[in-house]
């Protein structure tokens, strides 16, 4: 092998590398997207009325998603009152949103429980949940944090975990996050971006 040769083989495996480095980089750091993190991806769970759903079902409309739990006691419903209210001041623009609630408690949180849950708040919210495999790798997904914690005493348990709404675009790629807590106002303004 001439040293032409020998050099032109080693610029040609720099190159390579170069290129498969950033090709690694865009998909295990940046979701694919070179403007983002990586968020969402494939799953299938079980909704509110025992039917199953998979990510594909959610194309085709804005997503927000949110983590919780039927039996929180604060966070999730005032989360879910505050999507309920956001809807309503989207007015015609609504049914371009799917809001998700997918539970991070699947023990407890059976389609039934879902169901019964759901009653409280807008109808067009979709509730998810499965077993407790399924629920772990759609919480890695989308980097969802969520772990027991016992009640002194008794064998009750409360769910800490992330609170921030996942929006997700038609293409079911992630846009974004709103943070709970906002009024529904600045929620239905921010949301308004994305539509």
């Amino acid at each position: 092998m001439t040293e032409a040769v020998r050099r032109g083989l080693y610029i040609f495996i720099a190159a390579l590398a170069v290129i498969i480095g950033d090709v690694v980089y865009e998909q295990f750091f940046l979701g694919g997207d070179a403007g983002g993190p990586a968020v969402g991806g494939a799953f299938s769970l079980i909704d509110q009325d025992g039917a199953t759903r998979t990510d594909a079902d959610l194309k085709g409309k804005v997503t927000v998603i949110y983590f919780g739990y039927t039996y929180c006691p604060d966070a999730c419903p005032t989360t879910l009152q505050a999507i309920s209210q956001t809807l309503d001041l989207l007015g015609d623009k609504a049914s371009k949103v799917q809001p998700v609630f997918i539970s991070v408690d699947p023990a407890r949180d059976t389609p039934a429980q879902l169901k019964t849950y759901a009653a409280n708040f807008h109808p067009g919210i979709v509730y998810l949940t499965g077993s407790e495999p399924a629920i772990k790798q759609t919480e890695l997904l989308y980097q969802v944090y969520a772990a027991k914690v016992p009640q002194q005493g008794t064998d009750d348990y409360l769910m800490d975990h992330s609170s921030v709404l996942y929006v997700m675009g038609r293409d079911g790629r992630y846009m974004g996050q709103i943070r709970a807590g906002l009024p529904p106002k600045v929620m239905a303004a921010t949301l308004q971006q994305y539509l």
